[in-house]
C-alpha cells in the first residue's frame, strides 16, 4: 500500500444532528471539492432513496454486517438480505476501503470524506433493540482498513443534548415505523440506553485514541449559521465558498422535526390505517416545513419535571463529555439553557379534531396544487409535441411541394 498517509474524515454522525443537510451539501459540490484535492465519493448513486445516494449508509451496512456475524447474532443474515443489493459488489469493508483508495490516487486527493450518521451508535435512528457492542467491533474494523491502507483518520462527531434528541428520534420513529405502537414516554423509556452519549464516544475513544476525535455540539446557539457552515469553518478550516451550490431545502435534505400537531396527525392516519390515504406523509411534511420553521419546541414534548428528570438521570454522562470537551474550549459543552422560566412554560394541549380539521386543510389545499401543476406539465407536454407535429407536417408539405 502507499506509504504516505492521506486523511480521511469520518463524520459518524451522530443521528438527528443535521447530516442530510451537510451531505447533500457535500455531494452538491463534489466536483468543486475535487478541485480543492478532497474526495466525497458517491457510493450508490443510482439508489431510489436520495439518502442513500448523498451519504455512505453502504459503509454502515458493511461493518454491521461482519459485526452482527462475529457476535454470533442470528439476525445477521436477514439484515444482509435486507442490504446486500445496497452494498452490492463490496462484500467487506476491506473491499469498499480498496475501491476508495484507488480512487482517492486516481483523482490526486490530498482528503477522503466519509459520511454515515448510522455509525455513531452503529444502528438506524429507528431501532429500539441497543446492541453496544457492535460499536466496538465497527471502531476496530474501521482503524484496520484505515491502517491497511494508508489513511490518517479523523473522526467527527456532531452531539445533541439528550432531551432534543430523544423527540427528534421519537419523531423519525413515528415517521419510519408503518405501525407506530408506543406513545413518547413509552419510547423514551426504551430508548434511553442510546442517549448515554459519552459511554458511546468511549468506544471510540477506546480504538482512535482522543487525538483522533473532534466533537461539536449540535444547537443553534453555537451553529448559528448550520451544520454546512460549521463543518467547513471548524473541520476543514475554511469558509464555505459563497460561488458553490447552495443545497435546496426538501424532505430528504432537512429531515425536520415537524410541530407535534403535525406528528399526531401523521400518527392518527397510521393507527387508522389510513397512511396511504387521502393525506399522504409526504405532503403532510411538506406543509409542516413551508409553514413551521421554528424548530423543535421541548414544550409540546416534556413538562418541566420530565425534561428535568431526564437530564438529571443524565448529569454525569454530560459532565464527563465537558471535560473531555475542554480540549477545544473551556466551558459546558451544550450551552442552550437547560429550562425556561415557569410563566414562559406552556405544555402541550393536546392534538384537537379542530386542529386535525386545519391541517387536512393545509394538506389537501397542497395535494390539489400537486395535481393542478402536474395537469399543466401534462398539457404543456401534449401541446409541445402537437406544435411539432405540426411543424414536421408543415415542413414535409413544403418539401413535396418543392420536389413536385
Amino acid at each position: 500500500m502507499n506509504s504516505s498517509k492521506m486523511d480521511v474524515i469520518l463524520h459518524l454522525g451522530q443521528h438527528k444532528t443535521g447530516s442530510k443537510a451537510l451531505q447533500a451539501a457535500l455531494s452538491y459540490n463534489q466536483k468543486s471539492l475535487a478541485k480543492a484535492g478532497i474526495l466525497y465519493p458517491n457510493l450508490c448513486p443510482k439508489h431510489p432513496v436520495v439518502a442513500y445516494q448523498i451519504s455512505h449508509f453502504k459503509l454502515f451496512t458493511l461493518l454491521r454486517y461482519r459485526a452482527m456475524k462475529q457476535s454470533g447474532d442470528e439476525k445477521a443474515e436477514s439484515f444482509w438480505k435486507l442490504h446486500h443489493e445496497l452494498a452490492f459488489p463490496d462484500q467487506s469493508p476491506e473491499d469498499l476501503f480498496k475501491k476508495l483508495h484507488r480512487e482517492a490516487i486516481q483523482s490526486n486527493s490530498h482528503t477522503l470524506i466519509l459520511s454515515a450518521e448510522d455509525l455513531f451508535d452503529m444502528h438506524t435512528a429507528q431501532e429500539l433493540d441497543f446492541e453496544p457492542t457492535l460499536i466496538a467491533s465497527a471502531a476496530s474494523q474501521l482503524k484496520v482498513c484505515c491502517e491497511q491502507f494508508g489513511f490518517s483518520p479523523r473522526l467527527l462527531i456532531y452531539l445533541r443534548r439528550q432531551d432534543y434528541l430523544a423527540v427528534a428520534h421519537y419523531n423519525q420513529y413515528v415517521k419510519s415505523t408503518t405501525k407506530p405502537e408506543l406513545d413518547f414516554e413509552s419510547y423514551l423509556s426504551q430508548f434511553f440506553p442510546r442517549l448515554k452519549t459519552f459511554s458511546i464516544l468511549g468506544y471510540w475513544r477506546e480504538v482512535f485514541g482522543d487525538q483522533s476525535i473532534q466533537i461539536r455540539p449540535y444547537e443553534k446557539s453555537t451553529l448559528p449559521d448550520g451544520i454546512v457552515s460549521d463543518f467547513f469553518t471548524h473541520v476543514l478550516k475554511k469558509p464555505f465558498p459563497q460561488s458553490w451550490k447552495t443545497t435546496p431545502r426538501t424532505i430528504e435534505t432537512v429531515n425536520a422535526t415537524p410541530p407535534r400537531d403535525y406528528l399526531e396527525f401523521i400518527l392518527a392516519q397510521k393507527k387508522l390505517g389510513l397512511s396511504r390515504g387521502q393525506f399522504p406523509q409526504e405532503l403532510i411534511l411538506k406543509e409542516a416545513l413551508k409553514h413551521h420553521r421554528g424548530g423543535l419546541s421541548l414544550e409540546e414534548w416534556f413538562t418541566q419535571d420530565s425534561q428535568m428528570h431526564l437530564l438529571d438521570e443524565l448529569k454525569t454522562e454530560n459532565e464527563a463529555l465537558k471535560e473531555f470537551f475542554r480540549g477545544e474550549k473551556k466551558g459546558a459543552f451544550f450551552t442552550e439553557p437547560v429550562a425556561y422560566p415557569a410563566h414562559t412554560w406552556q405544555p402541550y394541549a393536546g392534538f384537537s379534531p379542530s386542529k386535525a380539521i386545519e391541517i387536512a386543510r393545509e394538506v389537501h389545499a397542497r395535494s390539489l396544487e400537486t395535481h393542478r401543476k402536474k395537469l399543466r406539465q401534462r398539457v404543456q407536454k401534449i401541446a409541445t409535441r402537437m406544435v411539432l407535429i405540426l411543424l414536421i407536417s408543415l415542413l414535409l408539405v413544403l418539401l413535396f411541394s418543392y420536389l413536385i
